[in-house]
């Protein structure tokens, strides 16, 4: 009997037969209840499991979880990698989980680090919105608060627990209840003494055996600017050690450090700023380089542009509280960078100026990250505060007058003296003869 072949003519060779893949595990019983109580409380879930096995069959309310993320990742263009990715912790999550009660943000995040092949972020935030996601219990800290976290556990061991009651005296929650600083400063001054602590490990089982001379010690190792940071940082650690009653008496009070050097702006070689722009490979990249180089825009200012300041017409920006008149540099770089972000994140409601791909579509629109600044920088092989200081300079060069620099880049009267001090120091010593 020969096999007839409906609707194309011709030979049809027969494909070898290829090995048969394993039938997806049945639902789990427990998403055919939903909605039962938790007799206790589960411990963490282990995810490594899933790799290399099939998922179960999804419920159709999960089913359908899945397919409404998939249009929501075309109808806002995400890339076909990110919409796999995020697609893939999905549907691991709501396979075991179900789609009708929320999930655990942890669990999210747990399936997110299997491998290069997942994403959780906007799955997180897709969940979110829907009413399915629990949130994790420490979703509110900031990056800087989790940065001193980190950085206490990679402290010594035996000094955990000083640096544990620094922090919770300099934020306020102390025996005195001082007022709380900033974490991005806690995470500075944690920062300054890191080292020092190192140091101090082999000859101190606790710092109550510090004393002056060890400070003092630290601080001549550590000549110019590390000196000085690691001074403060030593200084408020050891005052709030005495407050917190860990130590008897505060080695560091009568250190001090005598006249510090004071501020002197220097310009950068032109050999290391040539081609600067050129060594920033994308848009973003190029033009926060030139919003710096040119316009000696700080970092600080650079993550709080929003588009709103930007009036493309007229050729302006407002920056803090100055008006930045853009050249026809800047202006083609703002308009690159322009189509660049329409290009990639077409659905983007962020109002900042400057986004990434962590902030783009990130539903509290918040502010891109200064770090991102600094890793254009690095590329450059500069850093923007120099870049930004020697733009200033060379605008006192040209002009010595200290209220034109005041007016252009928003300066103090005595930060805008100093740069004319510094380009013009012959007339500085011509005055103070006269004087």
């Amino acid at each position: 009997m020969d096999q007839l072949w409906l609707g194309r003519s011709g030979y049809r060779p027969t494909r070898p037969a290829g090995p048969e893949l394993p039938a997806a595990p049945p639902t789990p019983f427990h998403l055919d209840c939903p909605g039962q109580q938790s007799l206790f409380p589960a411990p963490a879930r282990q995810w490594s499991g899933l790799l290399g096995k099939p998922l179960p069959e999804l419920t159709p309310a999960a089913d359908e979880l899945v397919r409404e993320l998939d249009r929501t990742a075309r109808a806002q263009a995400w890339g076909t990698g990110t919409r796999l990715a995020n697609r893939r912790v999905l549907r691991a999550a709501v396979a075991y989980l179900g789609a009708r009660e929320p999930i655990a943000e942890t669990d999210v995040r747990a399936i997110a680090q299997l491998g290069s092949n997942y994403a959780g972020l906007r799955v997180a935030h897709f969940l979110e919105a829907r009413g399915l996601l629990i949130p994790r219990p420490d979703r509110n800290i900031g990056m800087d608060q989790a940065a001193v976290t980190r950085l206490i556990g990679t402290a010594p061991a035996r000094y955990q627990a000083d640096l544990d009651a620094w922090v919770r005296d300099v934020r306020g929650d102390g025996r005195r209840r001082s007022v709380p600083i900033a974490w991005a400063s806690v995470r500075r001054y944690v920062g300054y003494v890191l080292p020092v602590l190192a140091d101090w490990e082999r000859r101190f089982a606790s710092l109550a055996q510090v004393d002056r001379a060890d400070i003092v010690d630290a601080i001549k190792q550590r000549p110019g600017p590390p000196g000085i940071t690691a001074f403060c940082g030593l200084r408020s650690l050891f005052r709030s050690l005495k407050r917190e009653r860990r130590i008897f008496h505060d080695p560091a009070r009568t250190v001090h450090l005598g006249s510090r050097p004071q501020f002197v702006p220097r310009p950068i070689p032109d050999a290391e700023l040539a081609g600067i722009l050129d060594r920033a490979p994308t848009p973003f990249g190029k033009l926060v380089v030139a919003l710096v180089a040119i316009h000696a825009v700080r970092t600080v200012q650079l993550t709080a542009l929003t588009v709103a300041d930007l009036d493309r017409s007229r050729g302006r920006l407002m920056v803090g509280g100055r008006t930045v008149y853009l050249d026809a540099v800047t202006l083609r770089l703002l308009g690159e960078w322009l189509k660049d972000r329409h290009r990639q994140w077409p659905f983007s409601t962020n109002p900042h100026l400057l986004v990434t791909r962590r902030t783009a579509m990130h539903p509290e629109h918040p502010p891109v990250n200064k770090y991102a600044i600094h890793y254009v920088f690095r590329m450059t092989g500069l850093r923007p505060q120099a870049v930004a200081i020697d733009r200033v300079l060379d605008e006192a060069d040209h002009s010595e007058d200290p209220l034109h620099l005041m007016k252009v880049f928003d300066l103090s009267v005595t930060t805008a003296v100093k740069y004319v001090q510094a380009a013009h120091p012959e007339r500085c010593v011509i005055d103070a003869i006269q004087a």
